[in-house]
């Protein structure tokens, strides 16, 4: 997703030392691959909202911030790294790019999940945790 790649790209080559080649082979996988696994996340996400942190569009912020961040670094940890790895990078590589990437999502976690929640909302669908769900 356009969304997460720059921002992982630069985390892979600054923080998990990966040379350019590996960080293009990871980005162009990791594209490749949100295709498929985007609509899982999805349903993913709104199960993990509903059933495990009890979180709708009326809850605080906190708790928003909290679901997002908890359902990306849940689903997506094992997709990264096995992407990373795949690229090509060593496990100290792997690991540093992981631990950056899990810095990054706590960061980004709740932004990511309100542009997933504007694009529901564009194609009809109900969104997990903007006002409306």
């Amino acid at each position: 997703m356009l969304f997460y790649s720059p921002i992982m790209g630069a985390n892979e080559y600054f923080i998990g030392g990966m040379e350019f080649d590996e960080v293009l082979t990871t980005r162009a996988t990791m594209a490749l691959t949100t295709l498929f696994i985007n609509r899982p996340y999805g349903k993913f996400r709104d199960i993990w909202a509903k059933k495990v942190m009890k979180a709708d569009g009326y809850s605080s912020k906190l708790k928003k911030f909290t679901t997002d961040v908890t359902a990306s670094a849940v689903f997506y940890a094992p997709v990264y790294t096995a992407m990373i790895k795949a690229s090509g990078a060593s496990w100290e590589e792997t690991g540093s790019a992981l631990a950056g990437g899990m810095a990054l999502i706590t960061l980004t976690g709740r932004s990511f999940g309100g542009v997933l929640d504007k694009s529901r909302e564009l194609f009809g669908i109900k969104p997990a945790l903007n006002k409306g769900s």
